[in-house]
């Protein structure tokens, strides 16, 4: 007599909240089964078990061949299948419902493959037993109320577990008439033994059942612990036009060394299902995507719980959602790839190529990222607070959008392709409160690319080291720059504002910060007039292959035309407009000491042709310039040699060029740019030479 079990196991789901689930068991010890047994020739790839039209009969037969081979007749038998080498793949095809009542066991050779696939009426799957010693699976017929098991021993330690027929010459006869069950089907997993390699699949739908939907697998549960375990969850096996899907909880629990693949259609959560807190660990994640006549189907990995992970691969069109104070050694991201971190994660390395797309969603604690290899995109959520110890933009183009109320630290950038840096200003006028992106490179920017950063928002950096690359700054950003730093090209317009970082400590001992523009220093150009702000401070600039321009009619153009503009001595602003400007107290009022000096090195040292000279910064520095090079320094007005001091070489400059009228520009005397030498200019040197303190 056949025998059916079914119970209801509602303790277990209903402490979880879940709606109960039927078990299925192996049956009990007690029944006594008399064992056939068939022995696999070594010949053989593939040994497939079929069903019988009899029930209870099973066929073997091997390979690609067009009849069986052997065929167990004993309906209450246990059929016990032999492998005849170690590369022997074990296929059992046969419902549950044309299983013999003992059930069928696979001995293997070592380190053989068993795959169990569901009939179309069978409703659930069920690892039920899994040890050192083998274990046992279990396939449920609901429309019949039968379990029919497959147990293998020690030997057998890689299993697949489809929910449809294979795509073999024979079609289930029953399948129209059970075709929904098998779009509700469940796997349920027992703990795997050590080093078991467990595949959950929908199977190949080459033959389409009842309507034609694709098979799905669903509430798969798969529960590990003992480590070195491979779990496999996809909907896609040898069929390229359409598919079904397939999702599985994964708890790896406390055991290492294990790996997840998942591939197309299927769906992988990892999470705690067991009651103990513990942290999963995965040596692996796979994802994997493929097109369909149906769409793209594509593996998506839900972290739910804390993991730690060692590597993680996300590929184009798949999608990962990490849980937070998750742990990944490296991430590797390609194409359309997408996945979320939250708060409290801690990555390694995170290397995106193509046009990725990564999103730290932010909460109650900062993210860390020792290594970001970015092309792509990179969103920073609002509230998110993420540290990234080293970033690195290869040869393409790379988006790292920052929300107004989200925090970004960054120790060393490396840019060789094209970085920008999307920030954001928000004004809550609930609170008549304005909101910046907060963006830090607290080390330096090394750049052979772009560097662009644009849209409001505030971006302080360390330093520069950009002189063979681009840095670009529009939009009413707030940029600080806090230690010497040369930039190839620097464009600084629409409303935006950079400041080198004032000295700190006594002049007499502190040193004054240099930035070098290597190639153009662009300030936009509103109506002939500048619309960005180079704020210098109390340091000094130098522009190579600068213009310095000359004076027509008490007006300059030029270098010397734009700080004519910032200083605005006609209007009294004093350092008040866009350009290059400085906001030291010392320098913004009418009887103010100090303020900003230009001059030439080819007109200051006199040097030519491929001469150069010692130029010094306060602090006993000297700086190597060239012919083409204009020099722009804070200093004390009245300073025409750009020396720091005013002294006798000074007087000697304006005195030498007041008599003659065509002699212009700050080297000249004219300490007010107005175009003119003349008594004001006297009167500024007069006053601030006994007024003076120490070298600037």
């Amino acid at each position: 007599m056949r025998e059916s079990k079914l119970r209801e196991n509602a303790a277990s789901h209903h402490s979880r909240g879940e709606a109960p689930l039927p078990c299925i068991e192996a049956l009990p010890a007690r029944l006594l089964f008399a064992v056939v047994e068939y022995d696999a020739p070594t010949t053989a790839s593939v040994v497939h078990l079929r069903k019988n039209l009899s029930l209870g009969q099973v066929e073997v037969w091997l390979d690609n061949a067009s009849t069986a081979a052997y065929t167990f007749t004993g309906t209450s038998d246990t059929d016990k299948i032999v492998a005849g080498t170690a590369t022997q793949f074990i296929s059992d095809e046969v419902p549950a419902d044309f299983k013999p009542t003992g059930g069928i066991l696979v001995v293997g050779y070592s380190d053989n493959t068993l795959q169990v696939t569901a009939g179309a009426a069978d409703g659930m799957m069920a690892l039920t037993r899994s040890s050192s010693a083998g274990g046992l699976i279990a396939t449920y017929d609901p429309s019949t109320d039968i379990v029919g098991t497959d147990s293998y021993d020690a030997a057998v330690k890689h299993l697949i577990m489809l929910t449809t027929a294979t795509s073999g010459t024979e079609v289930d006869v029953a399948a129209d008439n059970h075709s929904t069950l098998l779009q509700n089907a469940d796997i349920h997993s027992v703990s795997l033994a050590t080093g078991t390699s467990l595949k959950i699949d929908t199977g190949s739908t080459q033959h389409k059942i009842g309507s034609g939907d694709d098979q799905t697998a669903a509430g798969v549960v798969v529960v590990t612990g003992a480590g070195y375990d491979t779990v496999t969850v996809t909907a896609l096996d040898g069929d390229p036009d359409t598919d079904g899907a397939c999702s599985a909880t994964i708890d790896f629990g406390t055991g290492t060394g294990n790996v997840l693949n998942v591939d197309s259609g299927g769906t992988a959560t990892l999470e705690q299902h067991t009651a103990s807190n513990h942290t999963l660990h995965v040596d692996t994640v796979n994802l994997f995507a493929s097109d369909t006549a149906a769409g793209v189907l594509a593996g998506d990995l839900i972290v739910d719980h804390a993991s730690d992970i060692a590597d993680l691969y996300i590929p184009d069109r798949c999608t990962a959602t990490i849980a937070a104070a998750s742990t990944i050694g490296e991430m590797h991201m390609s194409f359309s790839g997408s996945t979320s971190v939250p708060a409290d994660c801690t990555i390694d390395t995170i290397t995106m190529t193509q046009t990725p797309t990564i999103t730290f969603a932010g909460g109650s604690a900062s993210s860390h990222v020792t290594t970001f290899n970015l092309l792509g995109t990179a969103n920073f959520n609002n509230f998110s607070d993420t540290d990234v110890t080293a970033l690195n933009v290869g040869g393409g183009d790379a988006t790292l959008n920052v929300g107004a109320r989200a925090v970004l630290a960054i120790g060393d950038a490396d840019v060789i392709g094209h970085a920008i840096f999307d920030l954001t200003t928000f004004f809550d006028s609930g609170t008549s409160t304005t909101y910046k992106s907060d963006v830090s490179i607290s080390g330096t920017a090394t750049a052979t690319g772009t560097i662009e950063v644009e849209d409001g928002g505030v971006i302080a950096v360390g330093a520069f080291d950009a002189g063979s690359g681009a840095v670009n700054v529009h939009d009413n950003v707030t940029m600080t720059i806090a230690r010497t730093s040369t930039i190839g090209t620097f464009d600084l317009t629409t409303g935006s504002r950079a400041t080198l970082v004032a000295r700190s400590g006594s002049y007499a001992t502190a040193m004054a910060s240099l930035l070098t523009v290597t190639s153009s220093l662009y300030l936009g150009d509103d109506g002939g007039n500048p619309d960005g702000t180079l704020d210098i401070k109390d340091n000094d600039l130098i522009v190579k292959n600068g213009d310095l321009g000359t004076a027509s009619g008490g007006q300059y153009d030029g270098l010397t035309g734009i700080l004519q503009y910032s200083y605005d001595s006609e209007n009294s602003n004093f350092w008040d407009r866009p350009g290059i400007i400085t906001s030291m107290s010392g320098a913004t009022g009418a009887s103010s000491l100090n303020t900003i000096g230009i001059a030439s090195a080819a007109d200051l040292f006199g040097i030519s042709g491929s001469q150069t000279a010692l130029w010094g910064q306060g602090a006993g520095l000297n700086v190597t310039v060239d012919v083409g090079d204009t020099l722009i320094k804070y200093t004390w007005g009245g300073d025409a040699t750009l020396d720091g001091v005013v002294n006798g070489d000074d007087y000697a400059q304006i005195d030498s060029a007041y008599p003659q009228t065509v002699l212009f520009g700050w080297l000249n005397g004219d300490f007010n740019y107005d175009g003119v030498i003349n008594a004001d200019d006297y009167f500024i040197i007069d006053s601030n030479f006994p007024a003076q303190g120490v070298a600037l």
